[in-house]
């Protein structure tokens, strides 16, 4: 793997769409698949910070491999300017960043897209929440642009909105994914349902994988870290799934 890790931000304008439980299972997923992962969390809310200490202060410093969050660091940062150096140094320490940016419209968006490999904008299939994906898909736009006037270069900052908490069999479901392509909007082939486990198991201090390894929600996870690296190595990003 590449000495310098990929930088994943997981951003929404609005609160609402799993952003959060999104960040935390994404981070235990990777690192069950054998990388080191870091987290980074700049959400003024701080809420996977409470998450990662429920596990902390229930499990110990050093939890057992099979343990959520097992091997996975955190660092808060709620300082804009700090961000991109916060985040270039735990690349140099590990394999994966995951950010999990405020749940607004902030500059703390415009700093973590700016570092990102790659941006995840969560989304319901939902009018609401299908527009603020939208608008920050924008503002990830306008990040790449101000970079590339700085640097005299184009520079594409690769982002894809992820359905989430979603029951694909629906019309409501059809009818959104459909809207997307519509508009070219890049979406992952994975979607992530609407699944009672991700609430029982964040309320427990876990993830779904380690609740319910062979459960859907657990393989929906796995298989949206699974894209991510077949996206990065599309990058160039020089990534593999670990043995």
């Amino acid at each position: 793997m590449n000495k310098k890790g990929k930088i994943i931000a997981v951003s929404s304008t609005k609160g609402g769409p799993g952003k959060t439980t999104l960040a935390g299972c994404l981070g235990d997923a990777l690192a069950s698949l054998g990388y080191k992962v870091a987290f980074l969390d700049v959400d003024p809310n701080q809420n996977l910070t409470h998450w990662y200490n429920k596990r902390k202060s229930e499990r110990g410093e050093f939890p057992d491999p099979d343990e959520p969050f097992a091997g996975v660091t955190l660092e808060t940062q709620l300082e804009d300017e700090q961000i991109v150096k916060d985040c270039r140094r735990l690349a140099q320490e590990n394999d994966f960043v995951i950010v999990d940016v405020a749940g607004v419209k902030s500059q703390s968006l415009y700093v973590a897209a700016g570092a990102a490999s790659l941006v995840i904008i969560p989304a319901t299939p939902s009018e609401d929440d299908i527009k603020e994906a939208l608008k920050t898909k924008k503002i990830v736009s306008s990040a790449a642009e101000m970079i590339s006037n700085h640097l005299g270069q184009e520079v594409e900052i690769t982002t894809r909105i992820l359905l989430n908490s979603t029951q694909t069999n629906t019309e409501v479901h059809k009818h959104v994914a459909k809207e997307l392509e519509r508009n070219n909007f890049p979406v992952f082939q994975t979607t992530v349902g609407f699944r009672t486990i991700f609430r029982k198991a964040r309320f427990m201090g876990s993830t779904p994988i380690r609740v319910e390894p062979y459960g859907a929600g657990a393989k929906e996870i796995l298989s949206l870290a699974e894209e991510i690296i077949d996206i990065l190595n599309q990058k160039g990003e020089g990534l593999k799934l670990a043995s």
